[in-house]
């Protein structure tokens, strides 16, 4: 059987009532600390907010970006808030009103002449990645839009936009390319202090009076030319157009009198067969016509010989009584001849004692004469 002495009972009753109270007292001091600091270490960060946590005893730093709350410990850790939303610097007037606003930007050209902007802006603002170098660098607050864009801008600014006669700087393409090349260069001397030029708005340049109304006659004369020279590029194009089309409608036309001239070729072609047709189907009908013709003239003639001959014969037969027989013959022949021929005797007087009688064959039907 074990036994304890009257010493040790109240000792391990006071070792078991200060573990007890340790809790508690953890409890009581962190909520001394939220007292004594202020913000009860709950950080509220907003939309527009990113928040840099120091830790004391690692020396470590976070980044938070997402908006809410953030709790932390009192002393032990430190919570830096900055606006992460673009900021606005402009170049405007002559004096400075802030931080923000300081006078308007004056440049040298390239050609010793100057020129100035009435008006001229960048935004810039915070890299999130790089909030911690920049609470390292310019510390808590907005003490980083009084110094850094201020040291480096007009510089930076001067430098680009003077690589340019008064002359080329109106240019919109030598404009642009000034301003891109200061926001580049910005951003490279930024960088190192976790800053981003977002964008550069430039304004036209401005002149003294004279240089500026001999720089509108020149953009005006510029402009003169640049249209009498889209004029003539247009009237090149309407002439190649006309050109163009006239062609178009000359091989339209030349198609169509190729396709009319084909037609009557044809046309010419078929005429041409036809009357070779009609001319040797009326070859054949004369062909025929005339065999026929002059089988007929063929038997015309052999019955014109045959009769002929016949007739020749007789006469020869004739002529051969008319030897034997002589002149008897002759007589009858006479006598046959005048038997055909009819005498009308018409009586008249010369006198009135006539001494002989006359007569006048007349021919047959006439009147006799009185």
């Amino acid at each position: 059987m074990t036994t304890f002495s009257t010493s040790t009972r109240p000792r391990a009753r006071r070792l078991r009532e200060f573990l007890l109270a340790i809790p508690p007292a953890i409890v009581l001091i962190y909520l001394g600390l939220r007292s004594a600091a202020g913000d009860g270490g709950l950080a509220k960060i907003a939309d527009d907010q990113i928040a840099v946590i120091s830790d004391q005893l690692s020396a470590r730093t976070s980044v938070a970006f997402d908006p809410g709350y953030r709790l932390f410990i009192p002393w032990l850790q430190e919570v830096t808030k900055f606006d992460k939303s673009p900021v606005e610097y402009r170049m405007e007037g002559n004096a400075a009103m802030d931080a923000g606003r300081v006078p308007r930007l004056t440049v040298r050209a390239d050609d010793g002449s100057s020129f100035w902007f009435e008006s001229f802006t960048l935004h810039y603002a915070i890299n999130p990645e790089r909030a911690a170098q920049l609470l390292e660098d310019s510390g808590p607050g907005d003490r980083y839009k009084t110094t850094l864009v201020n040291a480096f801008a007009r510089a930076v600014l001067r430098d680009e936009f003077g690589r340019f006669s008064s002359e080329a700087i109106v240019e919109p393409a030598n404009l642009h390319l000034a301003t891109r090349r200061s926001q580049e260069r910005l951003n490279e001397l930024l960088a190192p202090h976790s800053l981003v030029v977002l964008e550069i708005a430039t304004a036209k340049p401005r002149f003294d009076e004279a240089y500026e109304t001999t720089i509108e006659r020149r953009k005006l004369a510029n402009q003169m030319i640049e249209h009498q020279r889209s004029k003539r590029v247009q009237l090149e194009q309407e002439k190649i157009q006309r050109e163009e089309r006239a062609r178009k409608e000359k091989e339209i036309e030349l198609r169509d009198l190729e396709r009319e001239l084909e037609q009557q070729q044809l046309a010419t072609e078929r005429e041409s067969i036809r009357v070779r047709a009609d001319a040797e189907v009326f070859a054949r009908e004369q062909s025929q016509a005339g065999s026929l013709q002059l089988a007929q003239k063929n038997q015309q003639a052999a019955a014109l010989v045959e009769r002929y001959t016949l007739e020749a014969i007789s006469l020869r037969e004739r002529l051969a009584a008319l030897e034997v027989r002589g002149e008897s013959v002759v007589r009858a022949a006479l006598i046959d001849k005048l038997r055909s021929i009819e005498f009308s005797i018409v009586p008249y007087t010369r006198d009135s004692m006539p001494q002989r009688l006359e007569y006048e064959q007349q021919a047959a039907g006439a009147k006799p004469k009185s």
